[in-house]
């Protein structure tokens, strides 16, 4: 799942190669690799002939949903999880992987519900910084988690079984927090949005 705003960068090189490897690496190991994406994003990577590289590009997915528009500016994570939303409803197994990830061997998937990639630590001056709730809770929602877990890293996520009612939950506590915050300006900046959403 990618979304772009901004179709060109002095690291384009890079980032192409880089999406290259995780698509040959994915394709390889896994089998079939499917992108969801928008227009800006598809128009970018077809200059560099990767499009031909998928199984199946979808933009309308993205490109016809209002809601999730309106929110993608400041809440880029929420493309990969619409679209982790709408995928769990056909009740099928998948994977969802990061156009940065590339795998350097095969490994068998553990007989787990959903396997994440690994806890997250963000450390700054020995101190874990990453963004506090109450930057998007208000005290009732935060007061129905212990916080005492790590963020989870969202590079790769495989979903065997059991995943709906997790997922639901997830999505339904995003629309929250988006709603939450609509009319909210913070200091944060998009990245840490972006990683409460996505991760924690």
């Amino acid at each position: 799942v990618s979304q772009s705003r901004y179709p060109h960068s002095q690291y384009d090189d890079i980032n192409h190669l880089i999406l290259l490897l995780s698509i040959l690496s994915w394709q390889k190991y896994f089998g079939p690799i499917h992108l969801y994406c928008n227009k800006i994003y598809l128009e970018n990577i077809s200059q560099w002939g990767l499009d031909s590289e998928y199984s199946s590009i979808d933009i309308d997915t993205l490109e016809d949903n209002v809601f999730f528009k309106d929110n993608f500016k400041e809440y880029f994570a929420l493309s990969k999880i619409y679209i982790t939303k709408i995928l769990s409803d056909k009740n099928q197994p998948f994977a969802m992987i990061d156009t940065d990830l590339w795998i350097n061997y095969p490994f068998k998937v553990p007989e787990v519900d959903i396997l994440f990639n690994h806890d997250e630590v963000i450390i700054e001056n020995n101190i874990n910084s990453y963004p506090s709730p109450e930057y998007f809770l208000n005290e009732e929602d935060i007061s129905k988690f212990e916080w005492v877990s790590n963020p989870i890293n969202a590079s790769l996520i495989l979903y065997r079984s059991n995943f709906q009612q997790i997922i639901n939950e997830w999505y339904e506590f995003v629309i929250k927090i988006l709603k939450y915050n609509k009319n909210t300006i913070n200091e944060l900046g998009r990245a840490p949005k972006m990683t409460f959403l996505e991760q924690r």
